[in-house]
């Protein structure tokens, strides 16, 4: 079990702290966009820390990432509404049908 994995196992039981913990140990460990992109969820919708939430998901979108999901982020905070998100968005949804 990666560390990903178990900071999402820690999530799911409600243990907060031990799975921010473990998303920042895997966002250092590899910065790739599942790992960024976790730690950012977790820093807006369970810390609402914005501002370290948008580095991060900046980060993630410059991967070029093949999911909505950090896109969404973005969006549902109201903290960019950028063409190439809203593109990206429609892309990823077209493709899905």
């Amino acid at each position: 079990m990666n560390t990903n994995q178990k900071s999402l196992e820690y999530f799911e039981q409600n243990e907060y702290e031990k799975a921010l913990k473990l998303f920042k140990c895997a966002g250092k460990e590899s910065r790739d966009i599942q790992s960024l992109n976790n730690l950012a969820w977790m820093y807006l919708y369970e810390e609402e820390n914005d501002g370290k939430a948008f580095g991060l998901i900046q980060e993630v979108i410059l991967m070029n990432p093949n999911s909505y999901f950090p896109y969404n982020m973005l969006e549902t905070k109201g903290m960019e509404t950028c063409d190439r998100c809203i593109e990206k968005i429609n892309i990823l949804e077209m493709n899905s049908i």
